[in-house]
């Protein structure tokens, strides 16, 4: 197995097995860990005191495991809002504010 690719939200690994078993991804276990076997959603468990595995059939398979911080989304659209608001605010203040 082999990694192919790495950033800092996500890795994908190539890898083939003999047998169906249990594989390890050296990265810690977190809530917020999605993982992907053949593009499909695994649920991944938590091992040897905070690693990420997930169970793997036989095979050729590509991993794909991502992270993402919960509430991302949300705080950049609230941002955005409110940014935005204060803009208008800037511009047209004086006739807002008579």
């Amino acid at each position: 197995s082999g990694v192919s690719t790495i950033n800092s939200t996500e890795f994908t690994s190539a890898t083939n097995n003999d047998s169906t078993g249990i594989y390890v991804l050296n990265i810690p276990y977190s809530e917020f860990l999605s993982v992907k076997v053949d593009g499909k959603d695994v649920t991944p468990t938590k091992i040897l005191d905070g690693l990420t595995a997930i169970s793997l059939p036989a095979g050729e398979h590509i991993i794909v495991a991502s992270a993402s911080a919960p509430g991302l989304k949300t705080g950049i659209t609230v941002s955005v809002f409110f940014i935005i608001i204060t803009l208008f605010w800037l511009k047209y203040r004086k006739l807002i504010i008579n």
